[in-house]
């Protein structure tokens, strides 16, 4: 009888988990359910790998389908979990670029960290991983202060170019986004979505004897946080109970998100397929690994985790369920080595780093 409940209750887990991974290429424009399963893949295939084992113990001939599943899953299994130590790999008679990205929350404007410093702290820690490329989003300066565009210019003056795309151009506090290089800027560009604060905007780079570009963006927000989905909600009565309303509402801002994420990250494939030059793919895209947003703008692209990476590598620690949601991306035609994600707590984000190597120029 329990073999059987056991079997019934396997089946039944086959349903989100055919979900999760059909999310990556149903647009949540047509089909946005599925979106909230993707969300959860890592959960999904970890219950494939108990039920593996279950039936590994059972010695049930239905063993096989459990096996199959990750099989099928296991290039999203690849973009979510790196099981290997993470890898220092130096290409020789290869240039190397060092590539950060970082939402920077306003550089802590409104003390959410609890730092006493937080924008300095974050300053220096650009300043000691010395990256040839930065991609800020979330950026903010305030016209006459220390954070000025100027000021900010000579707090990062390693960076000698820089590409600012503020969306309150006119406004004394502005907010955007910015690309610093150590590389000449030859070209830059943008894209502002319709109906959102959140842009696209990229910098073409002579990198040596190679053009590049490279884009740094900023996709729709989810708008939930963690009190969206606190836990003690759930206990008692009153004023603490969670009510539908509050569900609802949650659930409806998350839909809102995907849908418009999915929109932007048809947008931002498209510019990526038009570029004249090779291209590097930085930001936050508020979406997980095994998503339609992701996937979209991953497609021909690697993605620099899987070949230094480690671990779930998880930029976004604010919510009950910890997300990788920050990404460097790059032509195939480059190579990925060194990747780090940052241990700090200075904005809701954690940066990433990594070295690509361009083909055909040495260091």
């Amino acid at each position: 009888m329990i073999r059987r409940l056991l079997i019934l209750l396997y089946f039944l887990s086959l349903i989100p988990m055919a979900g999760s991974l059909l999310s990556q290429y149903l647009s949540p424009v047509l089909v946005w359910p599925l979106a909230f399963l993707g969300l959860i893949f890592p959960v999904l295939i970890l219950i494939q790998v108990v039920f593996l084992i279950l039936f590994l113990l059972m010695k049930r001939r239905v063993v096989i389908l459990p096996l199959l599943v990750i099989l099928v899953s296991w290039p999203q299994v690849n973009h979510t979990f790196q099981l290997t130590p993470n890898r220092s790999t130096e290409i020789i008679d290869t240039l190397g670029v060092r590539v950060m990205t970082y939402n920077v929350r306003l550089l802590d404007l409104y003390h959410w960290s609890g730092h006493k410093n937080a924008a300095e702290d974050i300053l220096e820690l650009i300043r000691e991983n010395d990256p040839d490329i930065l991609c800020l989003q979330e950026l903010t300066v305030m016209d006459g202060s220390d954070y000025s565009k100027e000021g900010l210019k000579q707090k990062l003056s390693q960076l000698s170019h820089s590409h600012f795309d503020f969306i309150d151009e006119r406004s004394k506090r502005k907010h955007g986004l910015a690309i610093f290089s150590k590389y000449p800027i030859l070209d830059t560009g943008s894209e502002h979505f319709s109906g959102s604060r959140n842009t696209i905007t990229y910098a073409d780079l002579m990198i040596g004897r190679q053009k590049v570009r490279v884009f740094n963006n900023h996709l729709e927000s989810t708008h939930v946080e963690r009190d969206d989905f606190d836990l003690n909600d759930l206990r008692g009565t009153g004023e603490n109970l969670m009510t539908r309303e509050k569900v609802s509402a949650t659930m409806g801002r998350m839909k809102e998100s995907y849908r418009r994420r999915a929109v932007q990250a048809d947008l931002l494939k498209r510019k990526i397929q038009d570029s004249p030059h090779p291209v590097i793919v930085c930001g936050d895209f508020n979406d997980t690994p095994v998503s339609y947003a992701t996937y979209q703008v991953r497609r021909g692209l690697h993605d620099a985790f899987r070949s230094g990476g480690r671990g779930m590598g998880i930029t976004f620690p604010g919510l009950i369920i910890p997300l990788r949601i920050d990404y460097i991306l790059h032509d195939k035609a480059f190579r990925s080595g060194s990747f780090e994600t940052g241990n700090v707590d200075y904005s809701d984000h954690r940066p990433i780093v990594c070295t690509i190597y361009l083909a055909g120029l040495s260091g």
